[in-house]
């Protein structure tokens, strides 16, 4: 089976506090189809990182390596919202339809993370 990589964000009704990490890596595999949870392939997950700087911004603005074998969550609601607000700006460039796809659904786990003040975890 191939390694995946996630992204994911609790529901609004969870709380990121009072969750061990070891639960929030079980809950995001138990939902990986979930519409919280970002799901990549070790071959898409390096070609997002070759072919764009969603990870220079995310890491620039966490002050993080966030990559393959990277993890991190970020729980600071200001560093998730300059996040979302500088990947909104970039999501103004052409991309191919992997990096398209990627691009939005992360733009809305991070509007998510936004509206119910939660954690963005990456489960690398």
């Amino acid at each position: 089976m191939n390694r995946v990589f996630l992204i994911s964000v609790l529901l609004e009704e969870m709380q990121d506090d009072d969750i061990e990490y070891h639960d929030v890596i079980s809950w995001s595999y138990s939902n990986i189809n979930s519409k919280n949870v970002i799901s990549l392939t070790e071959e898409e997950l390096i070609a997002i990182i070759n072919k764009t700087s969603i990870f220079d911004i995310i890491n620039e603005e966490n002050k993080s390596m966030i990559g393959p074998w990277e993890d991190d969550t970020i729980c600071d609601a200001s560093i998730v919202s300059a996040i979302y607000n500088k990947l909104i700006l970039y999501s103004k460039n052409t991309f191919d339809s992997l990096v398209s796809e990627f691009l939005m659904k992360l733009i809305q786990l991070f509007q998510y993370a936004i509206a119910y003040k939660k954690h963005v975890y990456f489960l690398f």
